[in-house]
């Protein structure tokens, strides 16, 4: 089923309607019957953040399944183990429009422009759409990932108010993000590249933390990570020193190595789970491009990608922009 992606949808909160009201499912590689025929799937587990209807509480567990070439059908459902009871249909959402029609609905037009600009920058917004797709459907994939890994031990950082554990980090959300930063003992400064990105979430950190908590991790001592970030007058977000240096080793790459890390963090029934990392390198870098992740979590990028010369190939941000 994690093949041909592209002809992929996510069921949100799916028992099939073809499963039996106490059929079980666990997460992984499943085999469902649908529609007469026998579908390949992968089931994965979601939590609803919000009340969706009768029998979808916040809070309350459910099953996500991929299913190749299949619209979603959205039903309750249950975590791994517990007895399908209920089950509420959501309707089933309309098939995609074609990119071609969307685009027919543009009615933008600028003084001066040529018939053939316009006929370029609609060619340019179907691929905007079909991109604006493309990444809402890794968005799905990327939510309907198998349960990941229990945390190896309780990863203890510190605070400036003192020691504190990876699992009381989570400050009442379900969800952790786990930001680190290149900032070693071994660095005067901190990673301009990093920096950048981070004065950008600095001020985007009290909307994001309306939904998930975040935090900033780094190598050198707290002390010395708190006066850097005073330097950058960064005041929205909370940082921790990773002193021993077990967390970065799991989660990041050697002990002491110099690399950022963007890992993700997920508590259900007291459980801390993996749920996702950054996984590129600049070993899986296209040629003559440089290897930011998909999507990019700095917005300076997007933005310079909007611009006629572009980011540029040689071009980066500097501690003294």
């Amino acid at each position: 089923a994690q093949r041909s992606l592209d002809h992929q949808r996510v069921l949100k909160c799916a028992l099939l309607r073809s499963a039996p009201p106490t059929t079980r499912f666990q997460p992984g590689p499943a085999r469902i019957e649908l529609d007469g025929q026998t579908r390949q799937a992968y089931i994965g587990t979601h939590r609803h953040r919000a009340d969706r209807g009768p029998g979808l509480k916040a809070g309350s567990g459910c099953l996500r399944a991929t299913i190749k070439g299949y619209p979603p059908y959205q039903f309750v459902g249950a975590f791994p183990g517990a007895q399908q009871k209920t089950r509420h249909s959501m309707g089933t959402p309309k098939p995609l429009v074609p990119t071609s029609d969307l685009v027919a609905k543009n009615v933008a037009h600028f003084p001066n422009e040529s018939p053939e600009y316009r006929r370029a920058r609609n060619a340019l917004l179907a691929e905007e759409i079909e991109l604006r797709r493309h990444l809402w459907r890794v968005a799905e994939i990327r939510r309907a990932l198998p349960p990941g890994g229990e945390l190896r031990q309780d990863y203890q950082f510190e605070g400036q108010d003192g020691p504190v554990k990876l699992s009381e980090l989570f400050g009442g959300k379900d969800t952790l993000i786990l930001y680190s930063m290149m900032y070693g003992p071994q660095r005067d400064k901190g990673c301009p590249m990093c920096s950048s990105m981070l004065d950008a979430w600095d001020g985007e950190a009290r909307h994001i933390e309306q939904r998930v908590a975040l935090a900033v991790i780094a190598r050198s001592p707290i002390e010395r990570i708190i006066s850097y970030a005073q330097t950058r007058d960064w005041t929205g977000l909370t940082f921790y020193s990773d002193p021993t240096g077990d967390y970065t080793k799991d989660y990041v790459g050697e002990r002491d190595a110099d690399w950022p890390g963007y890992s993700i963090f997920q508590k259900i029934d007291g459980t801390v789970r993996h749920f996702y990392s950054g996984e590129g390198s600049s070993e899986m870098a296209d040629p003559g491009q440089d290897p930011h992740g998909a999507p990019d979590m700095n917005p300076l990028w997007v933005i310079l990608d909007t611009t006629p010369a572009g980011r540029g190939t040689d071009w980066y941000p500097t501690l003294d922009d």
